[in-house]
């Protein structure tokens, strides 16, 4: 066994969780006068934390919360995610074609792996249980600025 391998896995789960972490404080922000509620926020439950399962996979449990009106910008998953939807609100998922399905608490889907957003169009809040099993140290990799603007655009979202 390589004595180097034990090193290099922590070293992954250390990236895994910073990016997570980065891309939860870049996609929630800190609240302003302007804006009170961020659009989402993350919880990772402790007993999920990222999880090693086989050479070069990772598993991560996340809680994606979304209160009434917010949003996850412009978004896809390298590996396989799969989600659940708890709360009163409605999870719109809409993919870059603009084609929207909405999923209510106790369904579940896969998001497609091309770009896509999630929204809570409703007047309850929603949480996403998302299931991420992927590769390297991203579950998620958020859209840069302008394809994010030109997305909402063709697809007639507002932030």
């Amino acid at each position: 066994m390589n004595s180097s391998r034990p090193g290099s896995r922590l070293a992954r789960l250390g990236a895994v969780l910073a990016s997570v972490a980065l891309v939860t404080s870049a996609s929630t922000g800190i609240a302003t006068a302007q804006e009170p509620d961020p659009p989402f926020w993350i919880e990772m439950p402790p007993v999920a934390g990222p999880t090693e399962v086989a050479p070069n996979r990772t598993v991560l449990v996340a809680r994606i919360n979304i209160p009434p009106g917010g949003y996850v910008d412009w978004h896809r998953h390298p590996g396989m995610t799969s989600v659940t939807v708890e709360g009163d609100g409605t999870f719109t998922l809409m993919s870059m074609n603009c084609t929207s399905t909405e999923y209510t608490a106790g369904e579940s889907f896969n998001p497609p792996l091309s770009w896509h957003t999630a929204r809570n169009f409703s007047d309850e809040h929603v949480v996403g249980v998302a299931t991420f099993v992927f590769r390297g140290d991203k579950p998620t990799i958020m859209a840069k600025p302008r394809l994010d603007a030109n997305l909402d655009r063709r697809c007639g979202l507002e932030e």
